[in-house]
């Protein structure tokens, strides 16, 4: 009988409690195999010598060692685990969650504030569920068979690009999802002082999250980052995150262009929503875009940049051997409507060399 592949998981967590729950959702995933549990960081650290697991929960906050210093340890001894975060939905756990998550965490699971018991372990089975299944996609399943040392060797298949138009852009929008906050922290950084376009970014994240990022961002950043803010009007050399748990909307004024913050459905499960974005996006500024879809789970975004594609604008789709996860990238590509196809570090540069043929913002 063949050995079905297993993902071997550890769990690290102070609370009994919730190291209870981590390890019964998971146990629960198929193909997931709980190897141990550990209460801090210095005992995770010996377990994953001993175990040698794919993946680890994290706790961010631990006696002795913490959440942060264990993943840096985690990825200078051990970078290819994977680490998905527990936090907290407070801006003490946002902070320390944005920072993990740049520095190499996967993703990461809220614990849930108020609720009942049962109610708080469903909430966290079906979050870890997601997450887990999303890191489980990025692994070869040659790299999940105990016996098996070598890696995948499958070449990924690109369809040929499709060219957008030459027209001059007057705004960039982006969409990312799983590893968002380590892409973003590569391309963002990267454009220039005197960038003469707005940008307009939705990343999947809950309240508060956003703000921290936008936070991170701009302290990184040469332009202003910022979490966008109802009413607000578009300035070049900004931009603009959408609030967390809220949708993000461009309208076209006579004079400008503004941002809109509404409590519209979620679309796809997700709000903010890339698509909800990309359509208002096409609306205001027609193909006058350049529209980017970073690394991330499912086909949030094909939608809106389909419709701005058939308006001439041009789409760029992270690759991926740079992806955390090739969900979103994925579907641009195979829906052949991303005219370029660039590695993670590559998205920064174009995104500049594209916007020096600028047009007057929203005339």
């Amino acid at each position: 009988m063949s050995t079905q592949p297993s993902l071997k998981v550890l769990i690290v967590d102070d609370s009994s409690l919730y190291r209870k729950i981590v390890r019964q959702s998971v146990s629960e995933i198929p193909g997931c195999e709980v190897v141990d549990v550990a209460y801090d960081g210095i005992c995770a650290l010996d377990l994953i010598k001993k175990h040698q697991p794919h993946l680890v929960t994290l706790d961010i906050e631990m006696p002795r060692m913490d959440g942060l210093e264990t993943l840096k340890r985690i990825k200078a001894e051990f970078p290819k685990v994977g680490v998905i975060m527990l936090s907290a939905l407070t801006s003490k756990g946002a902070e320390a969650t944005t920072t993990a998550l740049q520095s190499g965490a996967f993703d990461f699971v809220l614990k849930p504030t108020g609720g009942s018991l049962d109610a708080n372990s469903s909430q966290i089975a079906a979050d870890l569920r997601s997450k887990v299944r999303a890191f489980q996609s990025t692994m070869p399943a040659e790299l999940l068979r105990a016996d098996s040392i070598q890696s995948s060797s499958v070449r990924q298949h690109i369809p040929s690009p499709r060219h957008g138009s030459d027209e001059p852009i007057e705004a960039v929008c982006i969409g990312v999802s799983t590893g968002g906050p380590t892409a973003l922290g590569v391309v963002i950084p990267s454009l220039p002082q005197d960038l003469q376009l707005p940008i307009f970014i939705v990343q999947h994240m809950p309240p508060i999250f956003t703000k921290s990022l936008a936070e991170h961002l701009n302290a990184q950043s040469r332009i202003e980052v910022c979490e966008a803010t109802d009413l607000q009007v578009a300035r070049p050399g900004v931009a603009y995150i959408a609030p967390g748990g809220r949708q993000m909307k461009v309208q076209k004024n006579l004079a400008n262009c503004s941002i809109r913050i509404t409590d519209d459905p979620a679309e796809g499960a997700c709000r903010p929503s890339v698509d909800y974005l990309f359509r208002s996006v096409a609306n205001a500024y027609g193909g006058k875009v350049l529209a980017v879809i970073l690394t991330g789970m499912g086909h949030d975004g094909l939608a809106g940049c389909r419709m701005l594609f058939e308006k001439g604008a041009r789409i760029i789709a992270q690759d991926q051997a740079t992806s955390t996860v090739y969900g979103m990238p994925r579907q641009i590509v195979d829906n052949r409507i991303a005219t370029d196809i660039l590695p993670l570090n590559e998205i920064g540069p174009k995104i500049r060399e594209i916007s020096l043929k600028r047009a007057v913002v929203c005339t």
